[in-house]
């Protein structure tokens, strides 16, 4: 058996794929930031629905490397929802289901992604288009529109049904949008009236946990001074690269490193696997040697689906 030739670096650079890994690495750290002393809930919806907004975008990008802009805001405002939703959904349910609810949360990510490759092969195949005035909106296109709408219709469930976490208002030392909350949370589950609730008051043992010094200049005015939400997030990260909470951090670190780019190698399976139907077909034509762009009826170039291979076999 012939050995698969390794993907080229202009093979990986076709591959929109790590547009979105970058984005989600550049945000990582503004949005947890931002959960902390915005809300949960806030972070969520309004990632969610910038998300949508970028898959919308970006299915009618024009060049590769528009798209590509648009994939690295996709990463980067989803990284919001992929990080926040852990803590958001522990934070309403105690020590005995905390673990399983996060567990079927994962669940239902892997769902996600296994389910997003079927999408793929329904729709990209779809051989028909419509004309716009600058190029033909064909299915591959769809496919990436169709990809936001799971942000859009999350972010309306959360906006119409989902309250913030109780725990964030009491960390900030809101005792009383606390036991809102957790009066709503009571209606849903129990069909009661709120104030059938058998809690009056919700105290704070310590006031605004999560806010320092620096906090404080801000709480006030959203966004007023830049300078003290820097200062706030330096306050906030500066303590996990010191005693006595450095080496945790460091082991932190190296564990997602290790998982990540252990899956890493999913940016190139793409390729190998059209090597590998090349191969069986006994084609000596490489990847490389099939158009990139083909013509359209507007005089414009219209990215062929070679390098959307990546996305649909893959995470887009």
């Amino acid at each position: 058996m012939t050995e698969l030739e390794p993907p080229t670096l202009q093979d990986t650079m076709r591959n929109p794929t790590p547009a979105s890994s970058g984005g989600m690495v550049a945000s990582s750290h503004l949005w947890g930031y931002l959960a902390d002393t915005r809300g949960r809930r806030k972070v969520l919806i309004v990632t969610l629905l910038l998300d949508f907004l970028c898959a919308i975008a970006g299915s009618f990008a024009h060049t590769f490397w528009l798209f590509v802009v648009f994939r690295f805001l996709n990463g980067f405002f989803i990284c919001g929802p992929s990080a926040v939703v852990y803590v958001y959904l522990g934070e309403f349910h105690t020590a005995e289901h905390r673990t399983k609810a996060i567990m079927w949360a994962c669940i239902f990510i892997s769902i996600g992604i296994i389910s997003l490759p079927g999408l793929a092969w329904l729709v990209i195949p779809l051989e028909w288009s419509f004309d716009t005035p600058w190029f033909p909106y064909s299915s591959w296109r769809l496919f990436v529109a169709l990809c936001g709408v799971p942000s859009l219709v999350t972010c309306i469930i959360m906006a119409l049904f989902l309250p913030e976490s109780p725990k964030f208002y009491q960390a900030i030392g809101q005792d009383e949008e606390a036991l809102k909350a957790l009066r709503y949370i009571y209606t849903v589950n129990k069909g009661n009236s709120p104030d059938k609730y058998p809690v009056n008051v919700v105290a704070t043992k310590v006031k605004a946990i999560m806010s320092d010094p620096s906090q404080e200049d801000i709480e006030g005015e959203c966004g007023s001074s830049q300078s003290s939400v820097f200062t706030s997030i330096w306050n906030q990260t500066a303590p996990l690269f010191q005693t006595p909470h450095l080496r945790n951090t460091v082991i932190a670190c190296l564990i997602q490193l290790g998982l990540y780019a252990r899956s890493g190698g999913g940016l190139f399976h793409p390729n190998t696997l059209q090597y590998r139907s090349m191969w069986e077909q006994g084609e000596n034509q490489r990847p490389l040697d099939i158009p990139q762009q083909r013509p359209s009826n507007h005089g414009m170039c219209e990215p062929g689906l070679s390098w959307m291979v990546g996305p649909w076999l893959g995470k887009v």
